[in-house]
């Protein structure tokens, strides 16, 4: 019985360590995003848009969110099941993402921050 109650504590320790983290994730970026809006607002009617992508989950190598992997000795598809598509973004989404905000396609976009990340932050 011992053994079972470690194992689920262990599980609760990793959800809400899962949780802790994606909170820290989404309360930095809004405030990111916020700074982006502002500097966005300031030049729009000088015909400058300033957007930004943010990202999370992507298996790049010496990526912040990687090295955060490998420091807790966890692997890639331990990694992916946190994705709720299960899977890591390839940097192929990153730059799919910046073509479109470069775009003429998004010259009424301005002060958006595209949130790029399998659905990590919406969780």
């Amino acid at each position: 019985m011992a053994a079972g109650a470690d194992r689920q504590s262990g599980v609760d320790h990793q959800q809400h360590d899962r949780r802790r983290r994606q909170r820290a994730i989404r309360r930095d970026q809004r405030r990111g995003h916020r700074a982006d809006q502002i500097r966005a607002l300031q030049v729009a009617a000088e015909n400058i848009s300033i957007n930004a992508i943010a990202t999370c989950a992507f298996d790049i190598p010496n990526d912040v969110f990687m090295r955060w992997v490998e420091d807790h000795h966890a692997t890639r598809d331990e990694a992916a099941e946190w994705v709720p598509i299960k899977r890591l973004g390839r940097p192929q989404e990153i730059a799919a993402a910046t073509l479109y905000l470069a775009s003429d396609e998004a010259r009424f976009v301005v002060g958006h921050v595209l949130t790029v990340d399998g659905g990590f932050t919406a969780q």
